[in-house]
């Protein structure tokens, strides 16, 4: 907020939900709750159950960064060729204390989600390394941000003590280009 002359303006926001308080205009936000319908589109809807023993291997896949963004994709490829698919879906306190530097919010929550997984003691966790994603809003693909990119060095580095018989997949997805010179 801006006061001038004993009047205050909004400032900084990219809606207009603090004017209208102000004007006295109303919200005017709807009642759909988008996080709750994001959680159920990609941890419900579009996971399809499967018929998994339960004596089977498993993967693990952590609620961070991409992992959490293409979950059904991921999911649905692991249960299809047999695996049974865990959620690190609980950020664990003792997980994001070891964290080895100063990192963002998101980087911690990563530290929590794979030490969830590591108490649950999954068979195999899956962090793909997604070197970029595709722009839907121009024709370059656009590099992740690179602490999504090396989230498996970290992770691997800070928890290669407790991670025991887990075995970390993380393949390279990137986009092939095409050159005279053959596939790069």
């Amino acid at each position: 907020m801006i006061n001038l002359n004993d009047k205050k303006y909004p400032f900084g926001g990219a809606c207009n939900k603090y004017y209208n308080l102000l004007s006295g205009a109303g919200s005017r936000t709807n009642s759909i709750n988008y996080v709750q319908l994001r959680q159920h589109l990609v941890f419900e809807k579009y996971i399809y159950p499967a018929n998994i023993p339960e004596e089977t291997v498993t993967i693990g896949i952590p609620k961070s960064f991409l992992t959490n963004n293409y979950y059904p994709l991921y999911y649905n490829f692991f249960t299809q060729l047999g695996f049974k698919v865990i959620p690190g879906d609980n950020p664990l306190q003792s997980g994001q204390e070891k964290k080895q530097a100063a990192f963002c919010y998101p980087v911690e929550l990563a530290h929590g989600f794979f030490k969830d997984l590591i108490e649950k003691k999954v068979d195999h966790i899956f962090i793909p390394h997604i070197l970029e994603i595709k722009n839907l809003d121009s024709t370059f693909y656009e590099r992740t941000c690179v602490f999504v990119q090396t989230e498996n060095y970290y992770l691997r580095t800070t928890f290669k003590e407790e991670l025991g018989e887990t075995k970390i997949l993380s393949p390279l997805c990137r986009r092939q280009r095409i050159s005279k010179k053959g596939i790069y």
